[in-house]
């Protein structure tokens, strides 16, 4: 189960800020650990707003 330091989940890091849109969906959070329920909900997401959920905290670069 891939897990990331602030809580993301599965396959594609899903971010728990995204449990109202996940459930929206019609999935649970705990579903997010499932490669199709995270691929679909990264899908939605990406179909929105591209990559920018994805790309990490620019003032964390230097």
């Amino acid at each position: 189960m891939a897990e990331g330091r602030a809580g993301e989940r599965g396959l594609m890091q899903i971010h728990p800020i995204h449990i109202p849109r996940i459930q929206r969906l019609g999935y649970t959070w705990a579903q997010m650990y499932e490669v199709g329920p995270n691929l679909a909900v990264a899908f939605d997401l990406w179909s929105e707003q591209g990559t920018r959920p994805w790309r990490g905290s620019s003032s964390c670069r230097g």
